[in-house]
């Protein structure tokens, strides 16, 4: 598989998880990261913050260990979407362009395909590739350059 289809793969993954995680969703719907933070430590969503701090003895029981968990789901959701609506719906909604993300057999067929226009923001280089200029193009411009 071509290194494009399997980040394509991978960030479908990654939407479908955040989209499927409280405190993403709480992150992407929430007018500010402060009202997480919240929600988060003495709110509604300090039952997730106890459910994970279980499962991780020893971290995420002070205020700011749970801060600092709330800004890496912040830095996952960036990351997956680059700031674009259409996939922070898709985070926020489990819906990209209209169609569950999921299926009854798992990740729709074609999701991974349909993101392929979306990472020309925020992909790596190596699945971005680089932009190359036809057979020749150089050499006209310097002659262009040589007789001004």
């Amino acid at each position: 598989m071509h290194e494009r289809a399997r980040f394509n793969e991978a960030h479908a993954s990654e939407l479908i998880r955040l989209s499927s995680d409280p405190v993403a969703n709480k992150v992407v719907s929430a007018d500010s990261i402060d009202e997480v933070y919240e929600w988060f430590t003495r709110g509604g969503g300090n039952e997730f913050r106890a459910g994970i701090a279980s499962a991780h003895p020893g971290r995420y029981e002070t205020i700011e260990d749970a801060r600092a968990y709330v800004d890496t789901v912040q830095r996952r959701i960036r990351n997956a979407t680059g700031g674009n609506g259409d996939l922070l719906d898709a985070v926020r909604t489990g819906k990209f362009q209209g169609e569950d993300m999921l299926t009854g057999s798992g990740q729709h067929k074609d999701l991974a395909a349909w993101l392929d226009g979306y990472h020309d923001r925020f992909a790596p280089d190596i699945i971005l590739g680089v932009d190359q200029l036809p057979r020749g193009a150089m050499q006209r411009w310097d002659g262009l350059v040589d007789r001004m």
